[in-house]
């Protein structure tokens, strides 16, 4: 009897935290769900919330694992998509950027944080935002052709 009485205690320990994770994530992503706007997501890690949770952080990526959610626009995603690091969605909205861009990519790093800061509200360090930058995929050109990125100094040729 005590085994069966311990048995139903974790599950509902399990299913209590299970909820309690969906609760925190829709309520962290509320503007997100609200918009569709994926600029609005707010950056939360697994580790972040395990913290909220009090419960290790482990118990989370089972909690999420293999489960899904049906979005408000009726589009199944994962439930481990929800999460996402501040670099993951500043990479975002550069690509983004990029793809809207009126400068022709000739905006420098310090006029793209100030645009990040206003826009989005995206404070980033200007060293951070150019690694972020290069980090990117070359963009096709208009013409067709892609854009070449220069080489890192170690296989430079020499002059």
């Amino acid at each position: 009897m005590k085994s069966f009485v311990r048995r139903l205690e974790f599950i509902n320990w399990r299913q209590n935290t299970l909820y309690r994770l969906l609760d925190f994530v829709c309520h962290a992503q509320r503007f997100y769900l609200a918009t569709q706007d994926i600029s609005k997501k707010t950056p939360i890690t697994q580790r972040q919330l395990a913290k909220r949770l009090a419960v290790a952080p482990s118990t989370v990526n089972r909690a999420i694992q293999g489960r899904s959610l049906v979005l408000p626009w009726d589009e199944e995603v994962l439930l481990e998509d929800m999460f996402c690091s501040r670099k993951h969605l500043c990479l975002g909205v550069l690509q983004n950027m990029e793809g809207e861009d009126s400068h022709g990519g000739q905006q420098t790093d310090l006029e793209l944080q100030k645009e990040l800061l206003a826009r989005f509200g995206f404070l980033v360090p200007r060293r951070t935002l150019n690694s972020y930058r290069r980090s990117l995929p070359a963009v096709p050109e208009k013409s067709g052709l892609k854009a070449e990125l220069p080489l890192p100094d170690k296989t430079r040729k020499p002059l």
